[in-house]
């Protein structure tokens, strides 16, 4: 059976693209197949004349380098699509999404799932980061970068949004002042309110 780990953020350019393929990369050292699938993506990049998300096609390469194409990244979220989206003139965008990563995950023990911008990005076509969590019935990690108290706010909200499905959460770019106050205030508040901080990462 494959596992799956939905990789969000809070903030945009919080580090999951770095995370997914450092986790990658250390997963398959270790002995799993891992593979990586993108639902959303936001940057098109055309490779061998296949659309696909420029980021998607980054990780993936390096990861599992023998998927198919159209499948690492199905839905590109452009202005067109969102577009279609205001006149509710989309649909079958979920039903592609779940072929896509049945196909990424056929032979894989694990696949890494990419999160696009925040939570809400998505919510347009029905498919925010809580919504494709459910979709694919996965866990999810969240990122954040870490800016003040603000960050612990958004992580209890996180919390609320994605329930169960939310394993824990990685704070990114800290500074050095705000180190000391991460780790023995506000990670310890999570914590007592069932939310694992499983990383604290320096800028």
């Amino acid at each position: 059976m494959t596992c799956s780990l939905y990789i969000a953020s809070v903030n945009s350019f919080a580090g999951k693209s770095l995370a997914a393929l450092a986790l990658g990369l250390h997963l398959r050292e270790a002995g799993y197949r891992v593979g990586y699938f993108k639902p959303l993506g936001a940057l098109p990049h055309a490779v061998r004349g296949v659309a696909t998300d420029e980021d998607a096609y980054f990780i993936a390469n390096r990861l599992n380098p023998d998927a198919q194409l159209d499948a690492i990244c199905p839905v590109l979220l452009t202005s067109e699509l969102s577009s279609h989206a205001l006149r509710g003139d989309v649909a079958g965008l979920r039903e592609k999404i779940q072929a896509a990563y049945a196909r990424i995950a056929a032979d894989r023990d694990v696949v890494l799932i990419g999160g696009l911008g925040t939570l809400a990005r998505g919510s347009l076509l029905g498919l925010s980061a809580p919504a494709v969590a459910e979709l694919l019935d996965t866990r999810v990690l969240v990122l954040a970068k870490f800016t003040s108290e603000a960050s612990a706010e958004e992580m209890l909200l996180a919390q609320r949004l994605l329930g169960e499905r939310f394993i824990g959460c990685l704070f990114g770019f800290v500074e050095p002042q705000d180190d000391e106050l991460l780790r023995t205030e506000l990670a310890p508040y999570l914590e007592r309110r069932g939310i694992v901080v499983l990383g604290i990462l320096p800028r």
